[in-house]
């Protein structure tokens, strides 16, 4: 399937919005990972990563992945 300019530049901004949204929520994670380093909330921080892995990180790896295909 061959792109015309504009499909082109909306995949690729649609690949560099998702690819950022991943980026940052993984960050996110990691500062959540260490806030359990504290261990008073360990359960809410725990389930908080957990959301957050389902919710934001899993759907913008496949976003990623399929307009990276398209590519």
């Amino acid at each position: 399937m061959k792109l015309s300019s504009r499909g082109y530049k909306i995949v690729k901004i649609i690949h560099i919005l998702a690819s950022s949204i991943w980026i940052g929520a993984g960050v996110i994670g990691l500062f959540l990972l260490m806030a359990v380093l504290n261990k008073d909330n360990l359960s809410e921080i725990l389930l908080a990563i957990h959301f957050i892995d389902l919710l934001i990180i899993v759907p913008a790896n496949l976003i990623v992945f399929i307009t990276g295909i398209i590519f």
